[in-house]
């Protein structure tokens, strides 16, 4: 699967949230949290996905990584109204609005009807990723059931048990433990699977991804392949969504966001960098991608660290 260390370098945790399901009986949770990714492991029972593209169902084993930002359910059944909402705040709700954080508390990072349901799932979210894996992320399908190797298995149980436990240095512990759960997930999905993906295409893409300043024109990158620039163009458009000029501007633009929260090059630099002939091309460009200029995105981001959702 393509660009996995910018897939993971960009959401990877800086307290991500890890939490433990246990439920018995029926029951159905919307998610609308609004995070990038979602990573879920189910330990026992099963449970039904449900995205605005279809479900899919998962088992003891799997683990299932959903494309955020959009809402998703899951549930024990198909097509189950949901019980409990979970709104950007990760803070559950009934379908009245009604707190349940602490009514269904079960233990630390535990959460659910009872203290060990006959469905149990871990959930890993990644909710405030780098704008490089931001748009890594979107290469990935919307969502993703993979069967577990019997290595994957134990990061999974092993981030569990992780979960129940606070000791110094324990948000490090499980970030780390879920980026490795991701990275194998993904790499699994990338094994000959069902998930679509073009290898010559996403060849380019890694080269891209590892260096976003590179100078290569649309040519280049067709004759990487030993494609024509139409057929390659056209088979860049059907993976990514955009044309490989377009894409290359996004991921140089995103590159350079991050870039610029690290705070030790000046942003004529990062313009230069990014393929910008002056700082005011940079800053037209970067405003109409991010929405603020270079200095104000640095100046306003940076002063955001990243918030640890509500248990």
């Amino acid at each position: 699967m393509v660009t996995l260390e910018s897939l993971v370098e960009g959401p990877r945790a800086r307290g991500a949230f890890v939490l433990r399901l246990e439920l018995d009986g029926d029951w159905a949770i919307e998610v609308a949290d609004e995070s990038m990714l979602t990573v879920m492991a189910v330990l026992a029972g099963d449970c039904v996905v449900s995205t605005a593209s279809g479900e899919a169902t998962a088992q003891k084993g799997n683990v299932v990584v959903v494309r955020g930002p959009g809402p998703f359910s899951v549930a024990s059944e198909p097509g189950r109204p949901p019980d409990f909402i979970i709104p950007p705040d990760q803070t559950c709700v009934d379908v009245h609005g009604n707190r349940l954080v602490e009514s269904m508390n079960r233990g630390i990072r535990s959460w659910g009807t009872t203290l060990r349901g006959e469905d149990r799932i871990l959930v890993g979210t990644y909710a405030n990723p780098l704008e490089v894996g931001r748009l890594s992320a979107q290469l990935l399908p919307e969502v993703m059931v993979e069967r577990t190797d019997p290595a994957t298995q134990v990061f999974a149980e092993l981030l569990a048990d992780q979960a129940a436990t606070d000791a110094p240095g324990q948000a490090v512990v499980l970030d780390r433990l879920l980026d490795v759960l991701l990275i194998a997930t993904v790499r699994a999905a990338g094994n000959g699977t069902s998930h679509r993906t073009d290898p010559p295409i996403d060849r380019v893409l890694d080269r891209l991804h590892n260096n976003p300043q590179s100078p290569l024109s649309v040519d280049a990158m067709a004759r990487m392949e030993s494609m024509s620039r139409a057929a390659f163009s056209q088979r860049f458009r059907e993976r990514t969504g955009l044309g490989p000029g377009a894409y290359l501007r996004r991921l140089r633009l995103a590159w350079a966001a991050d870039t610029l929260l690290a705070g030790t090059r000046t942003i004529a630099a990062i313009a230069e960098q990014a393929g910008y002939g002056s700082p005011a091309s940079f800053s037209t460009a970067f405003k109409q991608e991010h929405g603020q200029s270079p200095r104000d995105w640095r100046l306003r981001r940076g002063r955001e660290a990243p918030s640890l959702p509500g248990a």
